[in-house]
C-alpha cells in the first residue's frame, strides 16, 4: 500500500446450506473437506476470521450467516495477521507471564443484531503444547489492562496454513 498501510489478505469463501451453526464477523472459521467454511470451534483448525458477508438481497439488514443457508463471505486468511480479542471474565485471569502462551476461544453465540462475534480467549485452556491463538501482548491502551476483559494481540496458532505448537517463550 502507497500510504504505508499494512495489506489485509481478504479472500472469498462459500458457506453451504448444510452450515448448522450461524456465522459472526470476527468468528473464527474452518474449511470443510468440500472447500465450504464452518465455525470453527476448540481444537479445530482454522482457516480464518470471517470479516463480511455478501449483502442478503431478501434482507438487507442481515449482518451474520445464518444456520442452514449459503452465504459467499469473505475471510482474512492470513496466518501471520495479529488479531485483537478480549479475554473471558472471571477465573483466572493471563498475566504478563502468559505471553507466548497458547489459549482456545470460546464458542458464545453473536449479536444477532449487531452480526459481531462474542468469542473470547478462555484463561482456563491456557496450554503450552497446543491451543487455537498464541498470546502476543496485551493491546497497547490507556483503559487496558490485565485482569477479567483485558484485550490481548493474538495470531491464530492451529491455523491451516501453519499450526506451530509449543510455548514460543
Amino acid at each position: 500500500q502507497s500510504d504505508g498501510g499494512v495489506i489485509t489478505p481478504v479472500n472469498k469463501y462459500y458457506v453451504d446450506a448444510s452450515n448448522s451453526a450461524a456465522i459472526f464477523i470476527g468468528d473464527k472459521v474452518k474449511q470443510e473437506a468440500d472447500g465450504n467454511i464452518a465455525l470453527a470451534g476448540a481444537g479445530d483448525v482454522a482457516v480464518g476470521v470471517l470479516v463480511s458477508i455478501e449483502g442478503d438481497y431478501d434482507n438487507l439488514s442481515r449482518r451474520h450467516v445464518l444456520a442452514s443457508t449459503a452465504y459467499t463471505v469473505m475471510v482474512n486468511d492470513s496466518p501471520d495477521t495479529i488479531f485483537q480479542i478480549q479475554e473471558i471474565d472471571g477465573g483466572t485471569a493471563f498475566t504478563s507471564a502468559d505471553v507466548g502462551m497458547l489459549a482456545d476461544t470460546t464458542t458464545t453465540t453473536g449479536n444477532t443484531t449487531s452480526g459481531i462475534s462474542r468469542q473470547e480467549i478462555d484463561s482456563a485452556t491456557e496450554a503450552t503444547g497446543s491451543g487455537s491463538l498464541r498470546l502476543l501482548r496485551l493491546v497497547d491502551s490507556e483503559d487496558n489492562a490485565y485482569g477479567d476483559n483485558a484485550t490481548w494481540e493474538v495470531t491464530i496458532n492451529e491455523h491451516q496454513y501453519r499450526s506451530i505448537s509449543g510455548d514460543g517463550v
